[in-house]
Protein backbone atom coordinates (compact mmCIF):
# COMPACT_ATOMS: atom_id res chain seq x y z
CA UNK A 1 0.00 0.00 0.00
CA UNK A 2 2.66 2.74 -1.08
CA UNK A 3 -0.28 4.99 -1.81
CA UNK A 4 -1.58 5.20 1.39
CA UNK A 5 2.32 5.18 3.04
CA UNK A 6 3.26 8.36 1.41
CA UNK A 7 -0.09 10.21 1.56
CA UNK A 8 0.80 9.48 5.27
CA UNK A 9 3.82 11.13 5.34
CA UNK A 10 3.13 14.56 4.05
CA UNK A 11 3.53 17.83 6.13
CA UNK A 12 0.70 19.27 4.38
CA UNK A 13 -2.82 18.42 4.69
CA UNK A 14 -3.98 16.81 1.42
CA UNK A 15 -6.83 18.21 -0.77
CA UNK A 16 -9.96 17.21 -0.40
CA UNK A 17 -10.01 15.48 -4.08
CA UNK A 18 -6.27 13.84 -3.41
CA UNK A 19 -8.35 12.45 -0.46
CA UNK A 20 -11.09 10.88 -2.53
CA UNK A 21 -8.57 9.78 -5.06
CA UNK A 22 -6.64 7.80 -2.70
CA UNK A 23 -10.08 6.13 -1.16
CA UNK A 24 -10.59 5.43 -5.18
CA UNK A 25 -7.36 3.94 -5.71
CA UNK A 26 -7.12 1.33 -2.35
CA UNK A 27 -11.02 0.68 -2.28
CA UNK A 28 -10.29 -0.59 -6.05
CA UNK A 29 -10.51 -4.36 -6.28
CA UNK A 30 -11.65 -5.07 -2.84
CA UNK A 31 -13.84 -3.84 -0.07
CA UNK A 32 -12.66 -2.00 3.24
CA UNK A 33 -14.34 -1.19 6.22
CA UNK A 34 -14.51 2.42 7.73
CA UNK A 35 -11.62 1.13 10.38
CA UNK A 36 -9.61 -0.11 7.73
CA UNK A 37 -9.36 2.83 5.11
CA UNK A 38 -9.03 5.23 8.86
CA UNK A 39 -6.15 2.98 9.57
CA UNK A 40 -4.42 3.02 6.04
CA UNK A 41 -5.12 7.22 5.50
CA UNK A 42 -3.99 7.53 9.51
CA UNK A 43 -7.67 9.61 9.81
CA UNK A 44 -10.29 9.15 12.32
CA UNK A 45 -13.41 7.13 11.14
CA UNK A 46 -16.01 10.19 11.70
CA UNK A 47 -13.99 11.85 9.71
CA UNK A 48 -13.57 9.98 6.32
CA UNK A 49 -17.24 8.97 7.11
CA UNK A 50 -18.62 12.45 6.78
CA UNK A 51 -16.36 13.95 4.91
CA UNK A 52 -15.60 11.83 2.42
CA UNK A 53 -17.71 8.51 2.07
CA UNK A 54 -21.17 9.97 2.48
CA UNK A 55 -20.43 11.63 -0.37
CA UNK A 56 -18.43 9.62 -2.68
CA UNK A 57 -21.45 6.83 -2.22
CA UNK A 58 -23.97 9.63 -3.06
CA UNK A 59 -22.16 10.60 -6.11
CA UNK A 60 -21.56 7.19 -7.12
CA UNK A 61 -18.06 6.35 -6.85
CA UNK A 62 -18.10 4.14 -4.20
CA UNK A 63 -20.61 0.80 -3.80
CA UNK A 64 -21.63 -0.62 0.07
CA UNK A 65 -21.38 -4.11 0.29
CA UNK A 66 -24.50 -4.57 2.16
CA UNK A 67 -27.78 -3.03 0.96
CA UNK A 68 -28.25 -1.19 5.07
CA UNK A 69 -26.28 1.57 4.89
CA UNK A 70 -25.95 0.92 8.85
CA UNK A 71 -24.74 -2.82 8.53
CA UNK A 72 -22.27 -3.83 11.29
CA UNK A 73 -19.92 -5.06 8.75
CA UNK A 74 -20.39 -2.88 6.24
CA UNK A 75 -17.51 -2.49 3.70
CA UNK A 76 -16.88 0.01 0.60
CA UNK A 77 -15.59 -0.35 -2.74
CA UNK A 78 -14.45 2.03 -5.69
CA UNK A 79 -18.06 1.21 -8.06
CA UNK A 80 -17.38 -0.47 -10.80
CA UNK A 81 -19.06 0.82 -14.51
CA UNK A 82 -21.65 -2.78 -15.35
Amino acid sequence: MTTAAGFRKRERAPSAGKVRQIILTLAADHFLSQTQLASLLDRSVGTLRNHYLRGMIKAGELELRFPDPNHPRQAYRTKRER
